[in-house]
């Protein structure tokens, strides 16, 4: 639009955009737009809990290495987890402030009815007012986004390098109006609400293979037999 040429996109959405730049300390940004932090967009949530006072109560444990091996929390009883947690409700995303060279960005499936903790070196965030999830869990994505986190690391330990969780909260981002926020969403939101669908989809057909399959080996089963519990 700044160069007077069709921008390719749907009429609606091309008004909602500038034809022009203006200069900021991020450099040039659409006009309208503005520079803030990255705690206009997000809150942290702080609440903690600590399993062992319920040890009979079933947790979904979002930790570090369940990320890493699938981004599948681990179900655990409370007598298992032996350390303060923070609480996970549904609808945030989980930013990893360890090793932030490493794109740890979690957006959890909770169900209103489950109880989900998550690792002490997770930020629980949820979006402000204005912002949605999608639109939290695509910039805590972004390119420069994920360069300025990275230079943030405190620690000697390459294994145990961390972002001060202040400094991450103060990022310079670029704030886009309302109204591209929302359109953004709508554009987005079905897309990540399916890669969710489908990640459920594939840890339900990895339980039933890892139930089956030793059965079916050692001949306990047969193929027909699997047919009615499928």
């Amino acid at each position: 639009k700044a160069e007077g040429r069709d921008p390719g996109l749907p009429k609606p959405l091309a008004d909602l955009f500038p034809d022009f730049f203006e200069e900021s300390e991020l450099g040039e940004i659409p006009k309208g737009w503005r520079v803030g932090r990255f705690c206009d967009v997000v809150e942290q949530l702080r609440d903690q809990e600590n399993p062992l006072s319920a040890p009979d109560a079933l947790f979904h444990h979002f930790s570090i290495p369940a990320f890493d091996t699938g981004q599948a929390p681990k179900p655990e009883y409370g007598e298992s987890i032996k350390s303060l947690k923070l609480r996970v409700p549904a609808g945030v995303i989980l930013l990893s402030k360890l090793n932030p060279d490493i794109e740890r960005v979690w957006m959890v499936d909770v169900r209103p009815c489950e109880r989900a903790v998550c690792s002490t070196e997770f930020l629980v965030l949820r979006a402000r007012s204005s912002f949605t999830r999608s639109y939290v869990y695509c910039l805590a994505r972004s390119p420069l986004f994920r360069q300025q986190i990275e230079g943030l690391v405190t620690g000697t330990s390459k294994s145990h390098q961390r972002a001060q969780v202040d400094s991450i909260l103060n990022l310079e981002v670029v704030v886009p109006p309302s109204a591209i926020a929302a359109a953004f969403d709508q554009s987005a939101d079905h897309l990540l609400a399916r890669t969710l669908e489908c990640r459920r989809e594939s840890h339900t057909l990895a339980a039933l293979r890892d139930a089956l399959l030793p059965k079916l080996t050692s001949g306990e089963l047969r193929e027909k037999d699997t047919e009615s519990i499928v």
